[in-house]
């Protein structure tokens, strides 16, 4: 099955990028051929099968991001928090702005970096940061995108609170299969989201999007980020690939080289069904099913 194909023929979701960004870098026009896709950024969001959560992290991202949601605002929706990597608090009064005037439909992406001696300095702000969007995640009754970067004793850490919430998504999930069946044993609605870590080989990734129950997976670009070697942007079509992946680590894609057209057929009912279930997942999180 060709990459076109996947999307004229089913629903694609995006749980996770950055469309301020991509605008920034002129990505969503371009028409960038990938692996023999033909379908160019500009047409992949404005397909009436492409779904996505956009995240801000500024105000001048959120104006850019808000711009393009309103496009589209069926099928992309938008989230604002404030990233670990740059915990300025000064944006929590501007995130419980938008949530009073219903103007983001997630919180995130917050959480905790400690990816580098830099990050880890700011613990503590990143402390003070998180904790004031989970208060504002359970005012509103938001749920939250999490990033997390050698930190997932933090989210065991709040847990409890967690749980409080209607929806969390673990964005580009670095954990072990067995912490996250851990984690929603903690009462958490928690759904594990993969990027292009699953095309890296990523064995961490690749077994718990083998192994974890679908109505708990879902799958992002982090556009324009999460790049591979020798990549200098990821781009929004770029989901497509990881679609791809992900029906072969969970064995539903056998290219469709079947000649019996019942098989044929049974085989297209199984990605109809998984790409159905990650639908279901994300509007699901978002609370509009």
């Amino acid at each position: 099955m060709e990459y076109s194909d996947l999307l004229n023929s089913f629903k694609i979701c995006d749980s996770h990028l950055h469309l301020s960004n991509c605008k920034e870098n002129s990505l969503l026009s371009t028409d960038c051929n990938t692996d023999s896709s033909k379908t160019g950024n500009s047409q992949i969001i404005n397909s009436q099968n492409y779904y996505a959560l956009s995240s801000a992290h500024s105000k001048k991202e959120f104006e850019n991001q808000a711009a393009e949601v309103q496009k589209n605002s069926d099928r992309i929706f938008s989230s604002f928090g404030i990233h670990p990597q740059n915990p300025e608090l000064e944006n929590l009064d501007f995130l419980e702005s938008l949530l009073s005037s219903k103007k983001i439909d997630a919180v995130g992406e917050a959480g905790f970096d400690f990816f580098t001696e830099e990050f880890k300095s700011r613990e503590a702000e990143q402390k003070t940061a998180f904790e004031g969007q989970l208060e504002l995640c359970k005012k509103y009754c938001k749920p939250v995108v999490l990033h997390g970067r050698k930190c997932n004793d933090r989210f065991f850490y709040y847990s409890k609170e967690l749980s409080k919430l209607p929806g969390v998504i673990f964005h580009s999930y670095m954990g072990t299969f067995d912490e996250a069946v851990s984690l929603l044993s903690k009462g958490i609605n928690g759904y594990f989201s993969f990027g292009k870590q699953i095309l890296n080989g990523n064995k961490k990734a690749i077994d718990c999007v083998s192994k974890l129950e679908a109505d708990r997976l879902l799958l992002e670009t982090d556009a324009p980020y999460q790049t591979l070697k020798g990549e200098v942007y990821t781009l929004p079509h770029d989901i497509l690939r990881v679609y791809k992946k992900a029906f072969y680590l969970r064995r539903i894609d056998d290219e469709l080289m079947v000649s019996d057209y019942s098989s044929e057929e049974r085989n297209y009912e199984k990605l109809n069904d998984f790409c159905e279930q990650l639908y279901s997942n994300l509007l699901g999180f978002l609370g509009k099913l």
